[in-house]
């Protein structure tokens, strides 16, 4: 099954739900959520990163909507997800990364089809 444009209806799922979960840690890192923006200050980084990373994963989620730049924003959020599974490797239990693995393999299926697609 196929919706607008041809696009498999894989796709637009995976998409939605990536989207959807960017945009959710996006807005916490830059609404200041103290919680999400302890893990840059453990790895010694300035709070800035936070609200920069946040920024970049709202564009990364509106992007992969926009045929013109959603390989793009596809591979900038799979570097997103690899820096936070990481992260979660060397600083916490290796299960909260999960989250983050999926969303890398969610975001690499993505960027391969749009490869293709293109």
């Amino acid at each position: 099954m196929k919706l607008i444009a041809n696009t498999p209806i894989w796709v637009w799922a995976v998409s939605i739900l990536t989207a959807i979960a960017f945009i959710g840690a996006g807005s916490a890192k830059l609404a200041g959520v103290e919680m999400v923006h302890l893990s840059f200050a453990n790895m010694g980084l300035p709070p800035i990163t936070g609200y920069i990373v946040g920024a970049l994963e709202i564009a990364g989620a509106v992007g992969i909507f926009v045929k013109s730049v959603r390989f793009l924003a596809a591979l900038g959020l799979a570097a997103t997800s690899l820096g936070a599974f990481l992260y979660h490797l060397a600083y916490t239990p290796v299960s909260e990364g999960i989250p983050a693995l999926v969303l890398l393999v969610f975001t690499v299926l993505l960027a391969r089809y749009f490869k293709k697609a293109a």
